[in-house]
């Protein structure tokens, strides 16, 4: 059997850049059997893996499926929207926003709502507390007065 011409073929980074996924994921395709993968024999170095890039071309092409818009028009899309994930990014930009702060001079607050205020990390005010720098009052969390956070 003659040997092929594996100088065309894709590295794994070259083909996790063009399908848009992990070198990870260019492994589990090779494994599935939806890439083709050689070994690329160097002289003095460790074989490298390479890829047949008609099998990339391929799984480009299924990647880009067009679906019809509003208007009727094809848009492409590289892949469906991840539902769950866009709920959880929701939730997580709603927590963040709900973050209200009292507006009277001697609330407290917990840590989370005093870097807020202060704009600093939660770590930092975590620090002060533990030194002394700054009084808190422990009731299921640390509690701050925004009075002490103004002197900070």
């Amino acid at each position: 059997m003659p040997e092929e011409n594996l100088s065309t073929w894709l590295s794994k980074a070259d083909v996790a850049r063009r399908l848009g996924v992990s070198e990870k994921t260019v492994e589990r395709l090779a494994k599935r059997r939806e890439l083709h993968k050689r070994k690329l024999k160097i002289p003095g170095r460790p074989a490298l893996p390479v890829f047949n890039p008609d099998d990339v071309a391929r799984l480009e092409k299924q990647s880009l499926q067009p679906r019809p818009g509003a208007s009727g028009m094809a848009l492409a899309a590289i892949r469906k929207p991840d539902v769950a994930l866009a709920v959880l990014l929701d939730a997580i930009g709603a927590r963040k926003s709900s973050t209200e702060l009292p507006s009277a001079p001697n609330a407290y607050l917990s840590i989370r709502q005093a870097s807020l205020y202060i704009g600093r990390t939660q770590s930092c005010i975590r620090r002060a507390i533990a030194e002394g720098k700054l009084p808190a009052v422990k009731d299921g969390g640390w509690r701050i007065r925004k009075v002490d956070l103004d002197r900070l």
